[in-house]
């Protein structure tokens, strides 16, 4: 979230002037607010979402522990208590160990458009494995969840993560353009075009100026273009 607020901290002392200004100021100042309590209910839920898989752990350990020895089949559905995720199938039920293959099971869930559960592994995997060769790419394809969601102040907070947790990986670009379409998007929405487009130009220029070479460049030099004729 750093990054992103320092990018809307430039943008209002840039629009600092006479007072007609004052309004602008005044929300760029609210949307800083406002992705800061975004911050935090994420880190909230993620919170409780730990502390339920761990109580649903427990729950079913004491469960199969209560049965009697050599008892044959599954846990009773009404002794099991599972965390608040939808159904897997049978070949998604176990974790693999290594990142590579999490990693793939969580993008095959992304591709298939099961969006929710692929949120749910991409997070294990950034939980377990948070420096992994994969984690920038886990980070991004775990926005784009959000984004598919349609959720798009929890989309534009994670490609600002990823700018910013893995500022050397290949990922970047990608992430800093789809921050700037979610930033437009999000002022579209609230009818607040102004301040959001200034925030996602700021990010815009960030794919000119630090990634000249990005395969992105093109597409953001013409999204700038579009930003200055609205």
């Amino acid at each position: 979230m750093h990054a992103l607020e320092h990018e809307l901290g430039r943008v209002k002392r840039a629009q600092q002037g006479p007072a007609p200004g004052s309004e602008p100021r005044t929300r760029l100042a609210e949307l800083g607010a406002e992705i800061a309590e975004l911050r935090e209910l994420v880190e909230r839920l993620r919170g409780e979402l730990e502390q339920t898989r761990h109580l649903a752990e427990r729950a079913l350990a004491a469960a199969r522990a209560e049965r009697p020895p050599g008892a044959a089949g599954p846990v009773p559905a009404e002794e099991a208590v599972s965390p608040p995720v939808p159904a897997a199938s049978a070949d998604e039920r176990s974790v693999p160990a290594d990142p590579g293959s999490r990693y793939e099971q969580a993008y095959r869930l992304y591709r298939a458009g099961d969006h929710a559960r692929a949120i749910a592994r991409f997070e294990e995997l950034l939980s377990d494995h948070p420096t992994s060769d994969l984690a920038d790419n886990a980070l991004f394809w775990l926005g784009e969840s959000h984004y598919k969601l349609g959720d798009r102040e929890l989309a534009a907070v994670t490609f600002d993560r990823v700018a910013r947790e893995y500022p050397d990986g290949n990922k970047v670009p990608d992430a800093l353009y789809r921050q700037g379409i979610a930033l437009m998007e999000i002022g579209e929405r609230k009818g607040e075009r102004a301040a959001y487009d200034a925030a996602a130009a700021e990010v815009f220029r960030r794919i000119v100026s630090e990634h000249p070479d990005s395969d992105r460049v093109d597409e953001t030099r013409r999204k700038l273009e579009e930003l200055e004729l609205r």
